[in-house]
């Protein structure tokens, strides 16, 4: 069951994404908040401490980056460039999207195959209509298959 929005939980759709590329349409469902993020869940690889370090950047805009989940023990891979459209019964009401950053590989500390959650966007709702999602992603770095891509409509709110 892919639709958990029973009451007012904020997570609408949890379903996994097939690993190639492409378009992804979720199932309708009934907004009980007034908002959804949609995020694009992988699973990190574990990897050892060294090359984990290695992939952070040490500068950001010119200063120095500061980590504070050590050990790092396992890196997400980088998603491709994603594209999203929401209608509400039928009729375009929001689009976006976030280009895929090659280079950015993001560290874990946990390395037991944790699901890093990337935002690629976020839409308004009116509690009571009914959505669907329609998410575009194009090709990564890492083939998706090893790191078991879902795909998550959740509100950051807990009731309307």
């Amino acid at each position: 069951m892919t639709s958990c929005n029973v009451g007012h939980e904020t997570v609408a759709i949890n379903m996994p994404l097939s690993p190639t590329v492409g378009l992804i349409r979720t199932e309708e469902f009934v907004a009980m908040t007034g908002g959804y993020d949609i995020d694009i869940g992988l699973e990190a690889i574990p990897t050892d401490e060294a090359t984990c370090l290695a992939a952070r950047p040490a500068e950001f805009g010119g200063k120095k980056m500061e980590y504070r989940d050590r050990p790092c023990k396992a890196l997400t891979p980088p998603l491709g460039a994603t594209s999203w459209a929401v209608t509400r019964e039928g009729i375009p009401v929001a689009h976006g999207g976030v280009p895929g950053f090659p280079w950015q590989w993001l560290p874990s500390s946990t390395g037991d195959g944790t699901m890093s959650w990337i935002s690629v966007g976020w839409f308004s709702t009116e509690p009571g209509a009914r959505y669907v999602v329609e998410v575009t992603v194009q090709r990564s770095e890492v083939p998706l298959e090893q790191v078991h891509p879902r795909l998550r409509i959740e509100s950051p709110w807990s009731g309307p």
